[in-house]
């Protein structure tokens, strides 16, 4: 069942390691935005192993292949841009 499959992934660490990513992310939008310079930029990181019990999938898409899901990033944090690692293009 699905109470099962969240320990397995707990106990794995695959919903750490989605935590501590989020947790980075966070973190570098507060720092990004401190600094108060222009264009703030922050480099959001998908989850190594996606965890199958509670992950519907990842948001950010390289290359805003889904750009709504950054645009939405962007104006929920009031950052200019939410980039992945790699990304060859950008806003």
């Amino acid at each position: 069942n699905n109470f099962a499959l969240i320990n397995r992934e707990y106990t794995s660490g695959v919903l750490s390691d989605v935590k501590k990513k989020q947790a980075a992310f966070y973190k570098q939008v507060d720092s990004v935005k401190q600094l108060q310079l222009h264009p703030t930029i922050v480099y959001f990181q998908n989850p190594t192993v996606r965890p199958q019990s509670n992950y519907h999938g990842p948001d950010v898409m390289p290359n805003r292949e889904a750009a709504d899901w950054n645009y939405a990033y962007e104006k929920y944090f009031g950052v200019d841009e939410v980039r992945l690692m790699g990304d060859t293009l950008f806003k």
